[in-house]
């Protein structure tokens, strides 16, 4: 058969698919042959950076490593660590304690010692604490297991400074060999500190991006001006990862600096048993938490929050437009221009939300149609949403700003406009019962950033008391009396003004029933809710310690009682002894015998009715919450000794923290101690704080506090109508029992009890105190404990000579704290010894005297005020895409439809 050339010829595509596979069969064939070495090159480059690779990794698993990783300190609560985990932050501020995670590893062998921290200046020494001659550090135990990382909780406290020493501080953290061994590692880490006025929100959310926005908004933080490059910022928001474990202190005294949780769909047990504790021991004294719906309430059912909720789910539903309408009514505000700035929510999207059952103690938030329901908790507070706070029509919305700052936040009402440079500005905007703004001057106040309040820190002075921690104002930046004031000055003064001080706000007491301040003041440079040697309940307590403590002269019948016995064993006594024997001559003899162990007899029971070689005085300040189980407890304890002797003051409960107390400003007296020295607060399976030195004849004096275990409760059953009864199941005794309520109408009643016994109720009998009186019992007048020493030493001068007074802190409790309509108060006093507290060396005289304080019943919040307008007509700052990848509408449009 003859093949044709031609179309199908050898160029054919199957004559070219045929030359290719006999051309891959010849190379392959090729390579294959002992002479052809393509492939073996390969194969050998390939082996040979194995081999490398391999003697690289033996090569480095050969050389010896650092015994311990870097140290990595970061701040409780905090963000996540950066991602190369070499500068992890630090939120700190003075005169807080501040919870640290340290993080390390030991990679050679197992270690076990401690942890040391403290706050250093240039020298690598702690600071000293204020006006004391006392330098703190903190030490805890650290075991390290060879080639695990471990992270630990450490405590600092952060003393305060002089202003002009700048807010930056030196945070110095040791891992040292056990008992005090030589440092094995190391990390100094400078920190700057939170303004006085600043505070902490937390996210805890399953998806923490999509809060981002929040730090955008204006009542976190103001844009920056001509005036402040920086800007004026409220809060810092920290939006964790919460997934596996949350970065929040597990010391409940630690919290100080949070004033805000926002909580959105975690898993609660996530939380440590430790962290749980704590977390119910901020909420009850005035923490606040925004609960996100839907999803977050049933997560909750049955957890330790559970109790405290203001509402279960009844069930999910989808809520449309009609939802959101008394909402956008009353807090979307027109805007100038009348664009659209309502929630606007289309038919075919409805937005998830959640049908409440409340509890019976919650109320619906005013304005929000029933989406918002809230409930006081102590003193904090719980507030829940119907609907999710992330959805894209929410943190889109043009007036969520101003719901945020009202509603959530529950701050006053305020009022934006912009300065001549265009910069936004404002004021508050709250009005008292004569329409006057009390609190336009209070721009940057400490009290309005959060509602965290103890007792003992934060209580204000009487009126016209003058406040002895005035002078360390003196050198801080100035802020705004009032930024319309301020625009008209500078108008007046061709575009500028005289230098001006900072206007001292801090112990100003708004005629507001305003749970911002109540007569509560904030600490310069440390706000609210800090440790205070210089507030109104420290310096009531130093002033009755410094009347009680120390020697006191024995009484007459003590010399005649002793004087008599020994008498009778001297003579009549001795003499019958020896008469008995038949040796009345040896009664001579045994004379000298008796005198000498009478003499030291008399010396020593000298000692313990004077307290000649050591004395123990305490003044403590126990404040309940109704219906909780746990207390904060404040000690002041005064310890005399007629000898130089070192104390150590171990605490049961882990909660507790201790300083020196401080001497009021340029004042020294028996109670400052002489030298520097250098005390401990160690944190172990017990709290001590060792070192603290007292001087022969002198009296020095210790401030300790923490979450103390009642045993039980302190409640208020009843009504107005079926009469009130007052309930303590607690293991604690009470005497002179005074209850204050102040009713509806403004008028305030008084209850007294002489006496509530643990595990027992009384009925209360309330009568009404007189218009022009201050708050106070005529029964306390006939009370060695409660009276005014006038009045004392007239009804009973044979029973208070050197009686331990608390006067001027029941004032503080029933006269500067203010009392609301709805408030119920007990006032109390017990002489009983509050367990916990061990002291090293004992003293054989104790005198210890305590003040309970109980808010039996809460005022209910004042009523929701929006803001006078919106910041945006002033403003428009840059449009930003947020974090979480949501594009911002069109400026032109500016609905929040959702589409």
């Amino acid at each position: 058969m003859t093949l044709r050339s031609g179309h199908h010829g050898r160029n054919s595509p199957r004559a070219v698919l045929v030359a290719l596979l006999i051309g891959l069969v010849v190379a392959s064939s090729l390579a294959a042959l002992p002479g052809c070495s393509c492939t073996q090159d390969a194969a050998a480059k390939k082996k040979a950076e194995e081999e490398a690779a391999k003697k690289k990794k033996k090569k480095e698993a050969e050389k010896p490593k650092e015994n311990f990783e870097p140290l990595l300190v970061r701040s409780l609560p905090s963000n996540d660590p950066t991602q190369n985990n070499k500068n992890p932050e630090l939120r700190i501020k003075p005169g807080h304690w501040t919870a640290l995670s340290g993080t390390t590893r030991a990679n050679n062998f197992d270690f076990v010692g401690e942890l040391e921290t403290f706050a250093h200046g240039v020298q690598m020494v702690p600071l000293e604490i204020e006006n004391t001659s006392s330098r703190l550090a903190v030490w805890r135990p650290a075991s390290l297991p060879k080639g695990q990382t471990k992270a630990f909780e450490m405590l600092l406290f952060v003393p305060k400074r002089p202003a002009q020493a700048g807010r930056v501080y030196s945070l110095q953290s040791a891992l040292r060999g056990a008992r005090g061994g030589g440092i094995a590692i190391s990390g100094d880490r400078p920190g700057e500190s939170l303004d006085e006025h600043q505070h902490l929100i937390v996210v805890l959310a399953t998806n923490p991006a999509a809060y981002s926005s929040l730090d955008k908004l204006y009542s976190v933080s103001l844009p920056p001006s001509i005036e402040n490059d920086a800007g004026h910022r409220y809060y810092h928001v920290l939006t964790p990862n919460a997934e596996r474990r949350v970065p929040l202190p597990s010391h409940p005294l630690a919290w100080t600096t949070v004033a805000f949780l926002f909580w959105d769909d975690i898993n609660p047990a996530v939380l440590t048993a430790e962290q749980q504790q704590s977390l119910l021991d901020w909420l009850h004294w005035g923490g606040q938490i925004v609960v996100s719906g839907p999803g977050s309430l049933d997560k909750l059912k049955g957890t330790y929050l559970a109790p405290y909720l203001p509402a279960e789910t009844a069930q999910t539903v989808k809520l449309e437009q009609a939802a959101f309408d008394e909402l956008n009514a009353n807090f979307s505000l027109p805007a100038k221009s009348k664009r659209v700035r309502t929630i606007q929510v289309i038919a075919e999207r409805p937005m998830v939300g959640v049908e409440f059952k409340k509890h019976a103690d919650a109320i619906d938030v005013e304005g929000t149609g029933g989406l918002v329901v809230e409930r006081r908790v102590g003193g904090g507070r719980i507030v829940v949403t119907a609907f999710p706070l992330t959805d894209v029509r929410i943190k889109q919305w043009k007036n969520f700003d101003g719901f945020l700052n009202s509603v959530l936040l529950r701050r006053p009402a305020r009022k934006f406009d912009a300065d001549m440079y265009g910069s936004l500005i404002f004021e508050w905007d709250a009005k008292d019962a004569k329409g006057n703004k009390p609190l336009r001057t209070m721009l940057r106040e400490a009290r309005l950033g959060s509602t965290l309040r103890y007792f003992t820190r934060d209580i204000g002075f009487p009126e016209g008391e003058a406040r002895p921690d005035y002078a360390y104002r003196t050198s801080q930046p100035e802020i705004e009396e009032t930024e319309l004031a301020r625009i008209q000055r500078m108008a007046q003064f061709g575009g500028s003004e005289p230098d001006r001080t900072i206007p001292d706000t801090s112990g100003l007491h708004p005629d507001l029933d305003d749970w911002h301040f109540l007569g509560y003041h904030a600490s310069p440079q440390s706000g609210v809710a800090s440790w205070s040697d210089y507030g109104a309940a420290s310096s009531a307590a130093r002033a009755a310690l410094a009347e009680a403590a120390g020697i006191e002269i024995p009484r007459a019948e003590f010399v005649l009682k002793v004087l008599a016995v020994y008498l009778v064993v001297l003579v009549p006594l001795n003499w019958l002894i020896f008469w008995v024997l038949g040796r009345v001559e040896w009664a001579w003899v045994a004379a000298p015998i008796i005198a000498i162990i009478g003499a030291v007899g008399v010396i020593r029971l000298a000692q313990l009715d004077i307290g000649f070689a050591r004395s123990r005085t305490e003044i403590a300040v126990l404040e309940a919450q109704a219906g909780y189980d746990r207390a904060h407890l404040t000690r002041y304890t005064a310890l005399y000794t007629s000898l130089s002797s070192e104390y150590r003051l171990n605490f049961a409960d882990n909660s507790a923290v201790a300083l020196p107390l401080a001497s009021p400003p340029g004042i020294g007296g028996p109670q400052k101690i002489a030298s520097i020295m250098d005390v401990q607060l160690r944190q172990d399976k017990e709290t001590s704080l060792a070192g603290v030195q007292v001087q022969s004849n002198s009296t020095s004096m210790v401030h300790s506090e923490q979450m103390y275990p009642l045993g039980g409760k302190l409640t208020l059953v009843g009504d107005a109508q079926q009469g009130w009864t007052v309930k303590n199941t607690s293991n604690i005794t009470l005497q002179d029992v005074g209850i204050l309520r102040k009713t509806a109408a403004g008028a305030i009643e008084t209850a007294y009890l002489a006496k509530l016994s643990p595990q027992t109720s009384a009925p209360l009998a309330f009568s009404p105190l007189p218009e022009k009186l201050a708050p106070w019992l005529p029964e306390w007048n006939r009370s060695t404990v409660f009276a005014p020493d006038q009045a004392a030493a007239e009804e009973a001068p044979s029973e208070t000579k050197g009686q331990v007074r608390l006067t001027g802190l029941v004032k503080l409790a029933t006269d500067r704290l203010r009392l609301c309509p709805g408030d119920v108060r007990l006032v109390a006093w017990t002489s009983e010894p509050l367990s916990g507290l061990a002291i090293a060396p004992q003293a054989p005289q104790n005198k210890t005297y305590t003040l309970v304080l109980a808010h039996l019943a809460r005022a209910p919040l004042p009523a929701v005020r929006t803001d006078t307008n919106v910041a945006d007509d002033f403003f428009q700052p840059p449009l930003e895409p947020a974090s979480d990848g949501t594009e911002p509408p069109p400026v032109e449009a500016e609905a929040t439809t959702g589409n």
